[in-house]
């Protein structure tokens, strides 16, 4: 054979070669996409028989008109008002603890120190700037029914705007401080009437299922929660007033609003990969914010960059991964789902040390966790898993916060309802269970460990409230650091969460002066 057929034979062969690979592997990459597919509509099926919403309508807010819309008429109120961030760095030490379970009393501080600058409530006045026509426009804009937060829950988070959510933490902070500075005043009317349009703002909030809104909503409620407690024990209120607190915290529920927003995510999740599967230009959109995000360190590498990226890996993840990466992405979501539901039905410290086996996908397609019990993701695996080999930020502390807010606001309901008591016969009851039905629905339960919440009349006959903590141990309720070596600043930094006592005067000025 002379050397030119010889070349021929080598070049047929090689392209035989070449083809017979490229058919092993386009046969590889369909099976893989069968196999995705094939897993993702059996998963999808059997979470609908389970009776879960898979779509995005089944938890999008009503929609409303202009003429309903809360936050509409809220937003046009902000250039009415001076800049919230310069009140709030003149505000007294509102919500700060001078030792454990003793929390500072404002409306008694005379001076305090913001910054090392000395403020008092004149200056708070000056920051706030508000009169009775815009206190009346906020009041007015709150009684509308409908809330529209702006948000386009149906693109997934293509293109993901998270909207005012800081105007509204804004309105809540202006609401309490202005709550406060009238009840410096001894006008617990005015100081009342506050906490019901802030209360009645974390209730329209609840229309926005996203966990970041549901998280500042979070923060929202510990301010006015801590502005309600000056309220109740500065011992201004008449029994109808306290009514009207208590009512304005009821019809609440913290934990059921941070499990609507996860499965308002996961179905968002869901629909993103519909829109980058049928829309090539979504897809290089979605590549375009992965490779900023990875340049800040906000996002793991994608598997390569630029024209190979978008040009190359996007098209063969898209045919053969896509339904994998969706899948474990689902998996992922249904997973912190019910652990959710579990410490609701159970209680935190039952589920606690389920806690840190979260984050790993379950089912067909896990990635098998390395010794800290983290996803060990292979050369393939990040092939296969561009957006759910990303860094699952959502975690079992989502959970735990809501569960504490939503305790704390049961606390709080419960103590105002002992003072109505109080002031109707002039002695604590025995008991909680004498408050049901007429000034409590139920006695309410510590999701900590999903028993009554502890009540107790002190020898002294001052009352006794408390969570037993994240723990779900009882220890009669000690309000000392949990770690032995850690700080208080919060009830649940403590063995036990207790209903704050008020500090002492002197101790209360010297924490609010110290620099």
């Amino acid at each position: 054979m002379n050397r030119k057929a010889l070349w021929r034979l080598r070049l047929k062969r090689l392209g035989l070669a070449m083809l017979l690979l490229g058919v092993l592997v386009a046969g590889a990459l369909l099976v893989e996409r069968l196999r995705g597919s094939l897993a993702l509509n059996h998963r999808l099926a059997e979470l609908a028989k389970q009776g879960e919403r898979l779509q995005v309508t089944a938890f999008a807010p009503a929609r409303t008109t202009t003429s309903n819309d809360a936050a509409a008429a809220l937003l046009r109120l902000t250039n009415q008002l001076d800049a919230t961030s310069a009140v709030w760095t003149t505000s007294p030490p509102m919500g700060r603890y001078a030792a454990p379970g003793k929390l500072i009393v404002a409306t008694k501080l005379n001076t305090w120190i913001n910054d090392r600058e000395t403020n008092d409530w004149r200056t708070v006045a000056k920051s706030l700037g508000q009169d009775r026509a815009v206190l009346e426009s906020i009041h007015s804009a709150l009684l509308r029914p409908g809330w529209n937060d702006g948000f386009a829950y149906d693109n997934g988070f293509l293109d993901f705007k998270i909207g005012p959510l800081v105007v509204w933490k804004n309105f809540s902070q202006r609401l309490a401080l202005t709550a406060l500075m009238a009840l410096r005043q001894n006008d617990p009317e005015s100081a009342v009437a506050r906490i019901e349009d802030a209360g009645q703002l974390l209730k329209l909030q609840a229309n926005s299922p996203l966990l970041i809104a549901q998280l500042v909503r979070l923060a929202s409620a510990t301010v006015v929660w801590n502005a309600t407690w000056e309220i109740v024990v500065s011992g201004q209120c008449s029994e109808p007033q306290l009514a009207r607190l208590q009512a304005a915290w009821e019809g609440l529920n913290f934990q059921a609003d941070m499990e609507r927003a996860m499965q308002m995510e996961r179905n968002m999740t869901l629909d993103q990969y519909d829109l980058m599967l049928a829309d090539a230009g979504q897809c290089a959109k979605a590549l375009d914010e992965l490779e900023q995000a990875a340049e800040f360190g906000l996002a793991s590498d994608p598997p390569t960059r630029g024209f190979w990226l978008h040009s190359v890996y996007a098209p063969v993840w898209s045919f053969a991964w896509a339904r994998q990466d969706e899948l474990r992405s689902l998996n992922r979501w249904q997973e912190l789902i019910e652990f959710d539901r579990a410490a609701r039905a159970q209680s935190w410290s039952t589920v606690s040390n389920q806690a840190a086996r979260l984050n790993n996908s379950t089912g067909l397609f896990a990635v098998a966790p390395d010794d800290e019990g983290h996803a060990r993701m292979n050369l393939y695996d990040r092939l296969r898993f561009l957006w759910s080999g990303q860094t699952f930020s959502v975690g079992s502390s989502m959970t735990r916060k809501a569960m504490q807010c939503e305790t704390q606001r049961r606390m709080l309901v419960t103590a105002v309802a002992l003072h109505r008591w109080k002031l109707r016969t002039g002695t604590l009851p025995a008991n909680l269970t004498a408050l049901a039905p007429e000034l409590l629905a139920d006695v309410p339960l510590d999701l900590m460990n999903h028993q009554p919440l502890v009540y107790q009349v002190a020898a002294d006959g001052s009352m006794r409230l408390y969570s037993v903590g994240v723990d779900g141990r009882d220890d009669g309720g000690d309000p000392r650091p949990a770690d032995a070596k850690g700080d208080y600043h919060t009830m649940w930094d403590g063995r036990d969460a207790i209903w704050p006592a008020a500090a002492d005067e002197q101790i209360a000025e010297a924490v609010a002066h110290a620099k």
